[in-house]
């Protein structure tokens, strides 16, 4: 019995929630998509910041739509 408490265990520290308050909202269309994230404070950003956030947004966003792509 130990063994499958320890397999539960893992698997509930594996889908954690990471973004505890966050509040995601997502709309598709034909050719559009759209995402809103709510965080539960306020975040303040330099234009650094915010461009590292879009080059991070970009490389996350492109690794889940590639598979949309012909080769």
């Amino acid at each position: 019995m130990q063994d499958i408490r320890e397999i539960i265990n893992l698997i509930e520290a594996k889908s954690k929630c990471k973004t505890p308050g966050a509040n995601y909202t997502f709309k598709s269309g034909d050719r559009k998509f759209t995402s809103i994230v709510t965080l539960p404070f306020d975040v303040e950003l330099s234009e650094s910041q915010v461009k590292k956030l879009e080059d991070e947004l970009h490389d996350a966003l492109e690794g889940v739509f590639k598979q949309f792509f012909k080769k």
